[in-house]
């Protein structure tokens, strides 16, 4: 009995020892300037000068690209599933840098939106440039007839306005 405890003693000693060495080796290789960690360990993040697309399956914008100069007339273009219409719109809605909706109106599907695959949508909006910042949100708002939130969906960037 006395030698079972000792063995197991023991065995828990050299675990613990082999631990603290491997904590220590993968400590120096942290710091050792020859070993570069995988491109996948490395965080990429966005530079602050550009706002990327959210990644969507169900909607493609064409224009305008995020952080693009707009006036008025606006043209927006682009892509979206046959859920996102319903009869053919859904809404679109531009706002200033507070939130405040300076215009809004329908993307129109050109072509037949009762699909599940991607149909070419058009809109074209018109507001007066805000007096006050030049940075706005363009909303592109699933169509939602139940209005029941959880088929709410919405594709926001950030523009430009063009100022004089």
């Amino acid at each position: 009995m006395k030698n079972t405890t000792s063995l197991i003693v023991m065995a828990l000693i050299i675990l613990v020892g082999i631990g603290m060495w491997m904590q220590s080796a993968s400590n120096e290789s942290a710091d050792d300037p020859t070993i570069t960690p995988s491109p996948t360990a490395i965080p990429t993040e966005t530079p602050p000068t550009e706002t990327p697309i959210p990644d969507s399956t169900e909607i493609i914008l064409s224009e305008p690209q995020p952080l693009a100069t707009v006036n008025s007339p606006m043209t927006i273009t682009g892509e979206a599933r046959g859920s996102w219409y319903f009869e053919a719109t859904f809404p679109v809605v531009l706002t200033n840098w507070d939130g405040l909706i300076i215009a809004e109106g329908y993307a129109t599907a050109d072509g037949d939106w009762m699909t599940e695959e991607f149909v070419p949508f058009s809109a074209t909006l018109e507001f007066e440039t805000p007096d006050y910042g030049e940075r706005g949100f363009l909303i592109l708002q699933k169509a939602n007839p139940s209005d029941l939130p959880e088929h709410d969906d919405a594709l926001e960037i950030e523009i430009r306005f063009q100022t004089e």
